[in-house]
């Protein structure tokens, strides 16, 4: 049995701090999603049973609103696909 210590620390140097660069949020009964790092590519919106209940492609907008979905007090996901490749997901009660 051996032992082995390293004294290097563990590094990630693509690692980006995502928490504050898409904000999803309600108002005027529409899902608002905004991203202030790059360009939206494409959303989706799933029901917490994974049931896919809005899908939009090709948005290349830094904000885009969804207004399709009724407003039933329900929790959604909303996966959220940056023109970088970057998949931001957050949770809201719509």
């Amino acid at each position: 049995f051996v032992l082995r210590f390293t004294n290097a620390a563990l590094s990630n140097v693509n690692y980006q701090n995502d928490e504050n660069s898409v904000v999803v949020f309600v108002k005027a009964n529409q899902i608002n999603i905004k991203s202030y790092a790059e360009n939206i590519a494409s959303c989706k919106v799933y029901d917490v049973l994974g049931r896919e209940i809005y899908s939009k492609e090709n948005i290349k907008q830094n904000e885009f609103s969804i207004n399709e979905i009724r407003n039933n007090q329900q929790a959604l996901i909303v996966r959220t696909t940056l023109v970088n490749g970057q998949i931001v997901t957050r949770k809201i009660v719509f």
